[in-house]
């Protein structure tokens, strides 16, 4: 497991509390979860279905998924590893939806392409993803659904169906947990920054801006009808 999160984090690259963290963790995970896949279509489609021409694409998506891992690893780069990372899960998307037709509710997985545009991207980019892809999906349909045979729902249907659900769910899940830890970090630093503000670094006591503080509260207490208030000053001079 040490290894695993070693693995996923880039050497714990970044902290927990910083958004690229989970970016890097979203990365290495949805990339070793393509290798084996693809690894897997091949199998089928060369050894069951006789799909050699998928098998190559099949290939070709490995190599391009274990490229971008070893870039990744190599450069730390977030925000050039997602922008590749989308454009590659996009084009894996139009060409399984050319090639599947209306087959296994193969559209149902058009649903992750804006959670993980979103997540990895931000929403000015994760729009402008979205929308490009939908519009050359919609074009696709349009022009190749005449010839597509009416489809029927198998099994396969269900698991395409089920997975793109449980997908969405997980980058969800992934982007509250971000949210929820980078406002974490947030507040722990204002509530460092408050403490730093209200005491001497020296020696930890209470500074000028914190009895103007309590002042001004002890002052509201007795406009509210408290009856006694009283201030006790002190100098103390060490030689």
């Amino acid at each position: 497991m040490d290894r695993y999160q070693h693995f996923v984090t880039n050497g714990f690259y970044f902290r927990p509390e910083e958004p690229e963290y989970w970016h890097t963790y979203l990365i290495n995970n949805v990339l070793l979860i393509l290798i084996p896949l693809f690894l897997f279509l091949i199998i089928m489609n060369v050894f069951v279905h006789k799909l050699f021409d998928i098998a190559l694409i099949d290939l070709i998506a490995i190599l391009i998924a274990l490229f971008l891992l070893r870039y990744f690893h190599n450069t730390n780069n977030v925000r050039k590893t997602s922008v590749l990372l989308v454009v590659f899960y996009t084009s894996l998307l139009i060409s399984y939806v050319l090639i599947s037709g209306p087959n296994d509710y193969a559209f149902s997985w058009v649903l992750i392409l804006p959670a993980i545009s979103y997540f990895l991207l931000g929403r000015n980019a994760g729009r402008l993803v979205t929308g490009i892809s939908l519009v050359l999906l919609i074009l696709s349909f349009t022009f190749f659904s005449p010839l597509w045979p009416s489809a029927d729902f198998s099994f396969i249907s269900l698991v395409n169906l089920l997975f793109a659900a449980l997908c969405i769910t997980i980058l969800i899940s992934f982007s509250e947990l971000s949210r929820a830890k980078a406002y974490d970090f947030i507040r722990l630093k204002n509530e460092e920054l408050m403490r730093l503000s209200h005491t001497d670094a020296l020696t930890g006591i209470s500074n000028r801006l914190k009895l103007d503080e309590v002042m001004l509260k002890e002052l509201a207490r007795v406009r509210r009808g408290t009856p006694h208030f009283s201030v006790i000053m002190g100098d103390l001079d060490l030689c």
